[in-house]
């Protein structure tokens, strides 16, 4: 029987002020448990108190003693911070993986007792998790986080039941009184509004910076975006007064708090509306975003327009004579191919670290949803629209030099002539920052 609700929820956790509030004595405990190798590093840096100076109404400064917490401005409390949530984030993964084992394998959703599934990057940490398992991840990571200085922010804390727009608590406890209540004291407890109501999300949420939800909360997140990117353009024209210096601001940061959103406009349009150009992408987002390098060329310069020409120079590469403002139009379907094709390759492939022998590969539960994507009944909407571009972006790869930079490497594709589909060969990836996945505890 079909359930009328997801099998799993979506946990997004927030941890309160995380930098300033990790203890530094746990830290090394952790560090000298785990990491030996940076004991004496990190003993040279938090072994002794660190100072706070405080300027006083007389002019003259006082300093106050900190004991606890990272350093303000120490370039290395992102990657202290994650040692200690990565040391959280393997008792949890025991734990869940526990639970998996005593469930029934053959009703799971993944024929595995429904394993977690754990992403983490810094001090953002998700977790998609059967509906049963959401109470005791979250009681578990009340219990272990605080002693360490990571405490839920219950205001920012979040769990996706279903992208319906509508409450499942109702349904669930009609089918399943026992995890009903159990989810629904998980988001009386650890889910609330400013007002101390629970909050279930049932549209969707932002993971590290990008939508993950139905079409409307996606289409929204990317208004809000654009609206403030626009918002942004502004106050830059009106607060600063070398042109040279407001160019290079706009392009570097405000365009570029946009960029990250072209994969996820096309991958939340209806395959229907995709247009059969992939250097022709149209939507909401690309409009208004031309309208805003318009808007500020146009002010920028002190004319009343700007020729479409124009317009195009100033979306050309550097290197091609432009100015370098990356615009959808060109780059959204080419982004969403490339992310798609990434994501491909490590759940088939496995992920390729810096002076490993080996791919390390990804844990069946995640593996498990990329095995059809190549199929052509898949439902998924990303393997759809991966596909449509498939064999335009294929052909144009294998017939353009492949020491054109402009281009994607050919070296990791081959082209098949009866189905023209993609070879997914290995590729290296160089991780900057310390993150916690499930296959690190396998």
């Amino acid at each position: 029987m079909k359930l009328a609700y997801p099998s799993r929820a979506l946990v997004s956790l927030d941890i309160r002020n995380m930098f300033n509030a990790i203890s530094r004595h746990k830290l090394r405990e952790i560090v000298r448990e785990e990491f030996p190798c940076l004991e004496a590093f990190v003993d040279c840096l938090y072994e002794e108190p660190g100072k706070s100076l405080v300027k006083m109404d007389d002019g003259s400064w006082e300093h106050i003693s900190v004991t606890e917490g990272f350093s303000q401005g120490c370039p290395l409390s992102p990657i202290l911070a994650a040692i200690v949530l990565n040391h959280i984030l393997k008792k949890i993964d025991d734990l869940l993986k526990k639970r998996a084992q005593r469930r029934n394998k053959s009703t799971s959703d993944d024929n595995l007792g429904g394993l977690a599934i754990i992403l983490a990057y810094v001090d953002d940490a998700n977790f998609l998790v059967p509906l049963e398992d959401v109470q005791p991840l979250l009681d578990a990571f009340n219990e272990i986080g605080p002693p360490l200085g990571a405490i839920l922010n219950e205001e920012k804390t979040r769990i996706l039941t279903s992208t319906s727009g509508k409450s499942i608590l109702d349904d669930l406890h009609h089918s399943n009184p026992t995890v009903g209540t159990s989810l629904l004291n998980a988001i009386q407890t650890y889910s609330r509004n400013k007002d101390g109501s629970m909050h279930e999300e049932v549209n969707g949420l932002r993971i590290l910076g990008v939508p993950i939800g139905n079409d409307t909360f996606c289409k929204s997140f990317h208004t809000e975006r654009i609206t403030a990117a626009v918002s942004d353009s502004k106050k830059i024209l009106s607060g600063l007064a070398d042109k040279q210096t407001m160019l290079r601001v706009f392009k570097t940061c405000t365009v570029h708090k946009i960029t990250h959103l072209f994969a996820s406009d096309v991958a939340s349009s209806p395959v229907s509306s995709l247009p059969s150009d992939w250097n022709l992408w149209s939507s909401d987002l690309c409009n208004r975003f031309s309208t805003m390098i318009n808007d500020f060329l146009q002010s920028l310069m002190a004319v009343h327009s700007i020729p479409a020409h124009s317009h195009i120079l100033a979306t050309l590469s550097l290197s091609n004579g432009g100015l370098g403002l990356q615009h959808p139009r060109l780059s959204a379907i080419p982004t969403f191919m490339l992310t798609t094709k990434r994501a491909i390759n490590f759940a088939t492939k496995g992920i390729h670290l810096p002076m490993t022998p080996s791919a390390i590969s990804l844990p069946a539960s995640i593996t498990n949803l990329y095995s059809n994507w190549d199929s052509a009944g898949t439902t998924c909407r990303t393997f759809q629209a991966f596909q449509k571009y498939l064999p335009s972006i294929t052909a144009t790869i294998t017939r353009d030099d492949p020491t054109d930079t402009a281009t994607l490497s050919s070296k990791d594709y081959t082209t098949s002539s009866s189905t023209r589909h993609l070879s997914l060969g290995p590729e290296k990836h160089y991780v900057t920052t310390l993150a916690y996945n499930t296959s690190s505890a396998s």
